[in-house]
């Protein structure tokens, strides 16, 4: 009966060890895991954008990155997130554009310019060169107009008049 008894200690205490090793083990194995808030792979201790997801690796760790050249959004120059420019701001005449549209391979770009006010005056049409931001072409057009765009083969403007 003795025996009976101490090994029903033992099984006891074997019990309460092992349940005591399971918690302290979820509780210290949680804890020593990383962590990945945004579901992008990259631990939370070295992403530089914990919840956004991305995979930029050149400038910022786990940041979005669209185009997937390494470089953030942020920082990247060629996303429209930034503008698609380095400059902040370029403004190449006193007149404000009331429309951009860049033809289809991004070349060429078409603005619409309003001179006068309440919508009354002329416009402006300009084809300039992307790279150089050389005006290549204007065309004057005797009432105000509210928008402009390309072809989609890039051959002719078409402008909407007020």
């Amino acid at each position: 009966m003795v025996s009976t008894a101490s090994s029903s200690k033992l099984i006891s205490i074997r019990a309460l060890l092992l349940s005591i090793l399971m918690v302290t083990g979820t509780l210290f194995v949680s804890s020593a895991m990383a962590d990945d808030t945004d579901g992008d792979g990259t631990d939370d201790s070295v992403d530089d954008c914990p919840v956004a997801a991305g995979n930029s690796t050149l400038d910022r760790t786990g940041c979005p990155d669209r185009d997937g050249d390494g470089t953030s959004d942020l920082n990247d120059p060629w996303v429209m997130s930034t503008g698609g420019y380095q400059e902040d701001a370029y403004q190449s005449s006193s007149d404000d554009f009331l429309m951009v549209r860049f033809n289809f391979d991004a070349s060429q770009y078409v603005t619409a310019e309003n001179s006068g006010w309440g919508g009354s005056g002329t416009s402006n049409i300009r084809i300039w060169d992307t790279v150089t931001r050389s005006n290549l072409r204007t065309i004057q057009v005797s009432e105000a107009s509210a928008d402009v765009d390309w072809s989609p083969d890039g051959q002719y403007v078409a402008v909407l008049i007020i």
